[in-house]
C-alpha cells in the first residue's frame, strides 16, 4: 500500500510541476512574440498543461485518500495535520480551483497559466519545503540548503506572475483596441 501511496503522490506532484513547466514555457514564448494571445501554439501549450493539472489532481487525490487509509492502518490516524498531509491537501485544493475557475470562465488563459505557476510553488513547498520545517511524520530533514533554492524558485515564479498580471492588462487593452476599432468601421463604411 505505500509504494502505490508514494508512486500516486509523486506521480501527482510531478503532473503539477509539468503543469507549471509548460506555463513557464507559454510565458516565455509570449515575451518573446513566439507566441500570440490566442493563436494555435497558445492553445496547444493551454491544452497540455490543461491535460497535467487534471491529471495531478486524479493522482494527488488518489495518493492522498491512499495515504491516509495507510496512515490509519498504521499510526491508527487518517488525518494528522501533519506539514507533508496538508501541503498534499493544498496541491489538490489548488488543482480543484484551477480546472472549476477554468471551466466557470473566471480566468482565461492568462489566468489559468498563473494559476498553474501558483500551483508548482505549493508543489515545490510540498515536495520540498515541508521536510525541512522539522515537525511532524514526514520531516525527513535530508537535504540541506533546500531553503535556498526553494527562495529562487519563488522569486522566479513570483517574477512569472508579476508578467501574467502585465499580459492581463495588455491583453485586455488590445481587446478593447479591436472593439474600438470594429465599431469604427461600419460608420466609415457608411460614409463612403
Amino acid at each position: 500500500m505505500a509504494v502505490h501511496t508514494c508512486a500516486c503522490i509523486n506521480l501527482g506532484y510531478a503532473a503539477g510541476m509539468v503543469a507549471a513547466i509548460f506555463s513557464m514555457i507559454y510565458f516565455v514564448m509570449r515575451l518573446f512574440g513566439i507566441a500570440k494571445h490566442k493563436d494555435e501554439t497558445s492553445k496547444d501549450i493551454s491544452r497540455m498543461a490543461y491535460a497535467f493539472v487534471m491529471a495531478g489532481l486524479f493522482l494527488s487525490l488518489v495518493g492522498t485518500v491512499l495515504g491516509g487509509i495507510w496512515a490509519n492502518y498504521s499510526w491508527g490516524r487518517f488525518w494528522g495535520w501533519d506539514p507533508k498531509e496538508n501541503g498534499a491537501l493544498m496541491i489538490v485544493l489548488m488543482n480543484l480551483i484551477i480546472l472549476h475557475a477554468r471551466l466557470g470562465g473566471y480566468i482565461r488563459e492568462v489566468g489559468f497559466h498563473a494559476s498553474n505557476i501558483v500551483l508548482g510553488m505549493i508543489v515545490a513547498f510540498s515536495w520540498f519545503g515541508t521536510n525541512q520545517l522539522g515537525v511532524g511524520l514526514h520531516a525527513y530533514g535530508f537535504t540541506d540548503g533546500v531553503w535556498t533554492w526553494l527562495y529562487r524558485f519563488w522569486a522566479l515564479q513570483s517574477a512569472f506572475l508579476v508578467y501574467a498580471v502585465i499580459l492581463h492588462f495588455l491583453d485586455k487593452s488590445d481587446k478593447s483596441d479591436k472593439r474600438e476599432e470594429g465599431a469604427a468601421l461600419p460608420t466609415e463604411m457608411v460614409k463612403g
